[in-house]
């Protein structure tokens, strides 16, 4: 992940509007914390790791996505 978009695993993380989860094709799941302007988004596998390659940020108003790695 890059710096600068906080850490999704980490409650203490602020500016969190909401979260959610639901099952993905790899076994695990897919997680969205939405804050104020934006939402990041990044898969599990069955085992709970990041999925490589997965995570993004999306801002709201231009619909920019920003891969992590």
């Amino acid at each position: 992940m890059s710096s600068g978009q906080g850490n999704p695993y980490d409650p203490s993380d602020g500016g969190r509007w909401g979260e959610n989860h639901t099952p993905n094709e790899f076994g695990g799941q897919h997680n969205t914390l939405y804050r104020g302007d934006s939402h990041i988004s990044w898969d599990t596998g069955k085992d709970d790791s990041y999925i490589w390659g997965s995570g993004h940020t999306v801002y709201n108003d231009s619909k920019e996505k920003i891969d992590w790695d």
